[in-house]
């Protein structure tokens, strides 16, 4: 589309390098994609006349997360593009404007998923967990008599990182991945023309066996077990004698 008129338009991006030094271009803002209230859009942010490349920003809003501006990402999703004919491939600029987009969808997602009940369960878990610990090497230098503030806690930290502590935010992460907006990266594949994209990211798109009302057992499992004699005593096999502690 050539007509330059409206203030959203469909983005062109042959067009778009033939004419980005038009004033009119510079306020303008194209769609790139536009899917059952979800949008992608692009403008132009700034022109560098000795690299001879446009800079290009990305913006995404998702609804399936809700209307709310948390849930938006306007920063962050630049992408450089030579517009000299020498250097120009447009099939290649498509697939970096689409990273970028899937960038800012993954960016809101993680968001999405740090606000779920599940998620917070699951920092809260890990960070007992690591206290315990804390606790436990706290108690042991006590009788040994170590009280050196920064032998300490270099001990302490040693103690906690050697312990293995169980990574159930990672699960969930991993479980969301792609769940809310894999339908939506896959309609914006499609609309861009990018089969391989698609291929890609359309396994995402079957929500099956979802288990987080198991990870949830396991974070309640572990709380029960964190309370008992025997977690303390495992735990305290892996103390190492001070001499060794360097």
């Amino acid at each position: 589309m050539n007509d330059i008129s409206t203030k959203v338009e469909k983005l062109d991006l042959e067009f778009i390098l033939n004419n980005f030094l038009s004033h009119r271009l510079w306020d303008k803002r194209w769609i790139i994609f536009e899917y059952d209230g979800s949008k992608v859009t692009l403008n132009i942010t700034s022109i560098n006349v000795y690299n001879k490349t446009l800079s290009l920003r990305v913006f995404v809003r998702l609804r399936c997360f809700g209307n709310s501006d948390g849930y938006k990402n306007e920063d962050y999703n630049s992408v450089e593009i030579p517009y000299d004919l020498e250097h120009r491939n447009i099939p290649l600029f498509e697939k970096q404007i689409f990273g970028k987009a899937l960038y800012g969808m993954r960016f809101i997602e993680t968001r999405y998923i740090g606000d779920m009940p599940t998620y917070k369960e699951a920092v809260a878990q890990e960070q007992e967990y690591k206290e315990k610990l804390e606790g436990i090497a706290k108690e042991f230098l006590d009788e040994q008599g170590v009280h050196h503030e920064a032998i300490r806690q270099a001990y302490i930290d040693q103690f906690v990182n050697d312990s293995n502590i169980p990574s159930f935010t990672y699960q969930v992460q991993e479980l969301y991945r792609y769940y809310k907006i894999s339908k939506v990266v896959c309609m914006l594949a499609l609309f861009m023309g990018l089969k391989d994209e698609y291929d890609t990211y359309k396994k995402y798109a079957r929500v099956n066996g979802f288990t987080l009302g198991d990870i949830r057992k396991e974070v309640q499992k572990l709380r029960r077990e964190l309370e008992t004699d025997d977690f303390v005593d495992k735990a305290k096999e892996n103390l190492l004698p001070i001499l060794e502690v360097k």
